[in-house]
């Protein structure tokens, strides 16, 4: 089955908190995080990985000191020695992650915005075009929304990012995607043989007393 978990972080400043999380947090993304100029910036990488060791903790009882996260040729996320797939996405304040038991998931979370309409002429394939088109004015944006981010999400699940001509990638055929609306943000999932599904919610408090029962902070 698939699990996705939702955080959505109501923090604005990186603060004392989010500098002792750092601890929970390998060399690579402490580089990344230091690197990033805002804090929300920072705020969605820390937190994208937290729910990473809370959902290996809870799916598979490993604990976070135990999680070690590599990366495939093209920059894809994996977890050594374990055969759970997971995959990330981070849109505003909430961090989506994806576990996945069967193989290759792919995750992609957006907020609903203004549809930016120059990524439907550069981007789109002729037949996600065409669907456009022909969406009534009121399903514009969630028409938008649907197609790109089952496009992110199956590059995703590939493991090639959007290094692939977005516009050979057709989501108008038949793959295997859920889609959802939560707290006006739209997110699709891909992956292999995908029937059933759940979605936890994360709250702030149960991410931190899960985090202190493997150290004190």
């Amino acid at each position: 089955m698939l699990v996705i978990y939702i955080y959505e972080n109501k923090k604005s400043v990186f603060s004392t908190i989010e500098t002792k999380l750092l601890n929970f947090i390998q060399e690579e993304d402490l580089n990344k995080i230091a690197a990033l100029y805002y804090d929300r910036d920072k705020l969605n990488l820390l937190y994208s990985r937290l729910v990473v060791l809370y959902g290996m903790y809870k799916l598979r009882g490993i604990s976070p000191n135990d999680v070690n996260i590599l990366k495939e040729k093209y920059g894809k996320p994996y977890i050594e020695n374990n055969n759970i797939y997971f995959n990330i996405s981070h849109s505003g304040k909430v961090v989506y992650v994806a576990f996945y038991e069967h193989g290759e998931v792919g995750i992609d979370v957006e907020e609903l915005n203004d549809v930016p309409n120059e990524i439907i002429e550069y981007c789109f394939h002729e037949e996600e075009k065409k669907l456009m088109k022909r969406a009534k004015k009121r399903e514009y944006k969630r028409r938008f929304y649907d197609i790109w981010t089952k496009k992110e999400a199956y590059l995703k699940k590939k493991g090639t990012g959007i290094s692939d001509n977005l516009k050979k990638v057709n989501v108008t055929k038949k793959y295997d995607f859920i889609t959802f609306e939560w707290n006006n943000y739209y997110c699709s999932v891909t992956a292999d043989g995908l029937k059933t599904y759940s979605i936890k919610i994360i709250q702030f408090e149960e991410l931190i007393h899960f985090l202190k029962s493997f150290s004190s902070f």
